[in-house]
């Protein structure tokens, strides 16, 4: 699957995240990994999981914070993203908040 929005329930989304999780991060890895390598994307992953918790974020907002962690490459790969309502799927691109999906209720 590719970084699409894709409509899942609360219930499934763990499911969902770690079926697909581990494909998307290969994927990712191909396309990237030679700037990026595995792990020091596990550990700013961590950090920005840690970072992101308690609040929704502006897709500018997340593109500055990773931008503060010296990439300007964003991708929900690591830290799956979940949007936060009202923020709709046909506004502009960049105008929905997300938040990390372990932080969502």
């Amino acid at each position: 699957m590719r970084s699409t929005i894709h409509l899942v329930s609360a219930r499934d989304r763990w499911g969902f995240a770690e079926g697909i999780g581990p494909s998307r991060q290969d994927w990712w890895q191909q396309v990237w990994g030679k700037e990026f390598p595995r792990q020091d994307m596990d550990t700013v992953a961590a950090q920005l999981t840690t970072e992101l918790a308690g609040r929704p974020w502006s897709r500018k907002e997340l593109d500055a914070l990773l931008h503060a962690h010296g990439s300007s490459v964003w991708s929900g790969v690591w830290v799956p993203l979940i949007r936060v309502p009202p923020s709709g799927t046909w506004e502009p691109n960049g105008s929905s908040l997300q938040i990390p999906m372990g932080c969502a209720g």
